[in-house]
């Protein structure tokens, strides 16, 4: 847990430790109004960063739980509606994206299932599995659609290969290959935008403004089962 949260953790903790610093030893380095200024400052960064942890780790544990205990119909709907389902089915993975929308692929046609994450953790999906058919069309599927854990199960026996994603602590843009055997464990997508080479860019990076787009590898694009 420490890991994936060090980050903000390590923030929250400077800015409150400057604050209290600035609460009893300020004054000797500041007036008392730009001492008031600088305090709320740093005080309200920490309260922010405090509060944001919390949701942010309340977020993951209730993803966690959901995903472990059994959900009753009404959550299953309320999860199918935003994440989707997963089947399969005599060798056919059947995708059911939240309503009567669906999608049927022969387990035959796939060539490379990966996994791949983001950094929107937790107000959005931000890890998936991917899947890379023969023609190189990706699809992406959110490993919280009801039913993957049993789906993920029957693909790993169909495939004759153990399928299991591995991504789960990550909170950046990542990805990881699961299948076949000759390509694990190397990455699927490189990330155009990932490595911005000026300040600007770099400035709307961090504040969501520009675009982080994966992009199939070439070994991935010319693999041939």
């Amino acid at each position: 847990m420490i890991r994936k949260y060090w980050k903000g953790i390590l923030a929250f903790f400077i800015s409150l430790s400057i604050a209290i610093f600035l609460l009893h030893n300020g004054e000797e380095y500041f007036d008392k109004e730009v001492l008031g200024i600088v305090f709320s400052v740093f005080a309200t960064i920490a309260l922010v960063l405090g509060i944001g942890l919390f949701v942010w780790i309340w977020a993951d544990r209730s993803v966690e739980k959901r995903m472990k205990r059994k959900l009753t119909e009404e959550e299953l709907k309320e999860q199918e509606k935003w994440a989707g389902r997963l089947e399969v089915e005599n060798k056919i993975l059947s995708i059911y994206f939240g309503g009567n929308e669906k999608l049927d692929i022969k387990v035959s046609e796939l060539k490379v299932i990966g996994e791949f994450t983001t950094d929107a953790d937790p107000i959005a999906t931000d890890w998936y599995l991917i899947l890379v058919k023969e023609n190189n069309e990706v699809v992406y599927l959110p490993v919280y659609a009801v039913g993957f854990q049993e789906a993920i199960k029957k693909l790993s026996e169909v495939l004759g290969e153990e399928i299991s994603p591995k991504l789960f602590s990550s909170i950046q843009f990542d990805s990881n290959i699961l299948f076949p055997k000759n390509l694990k464990d190397k990455k699927l997508f490189d990330f155009e935008g990932i490595n911005p080479s000026g300040i600007w860019d770099k400035i709307k990076l961090n504040l969501g403004f520009k675009s982080i787009t994966p992009i199939l590898r070439k070994e991935i694009i010319e693999f041939r089962k």
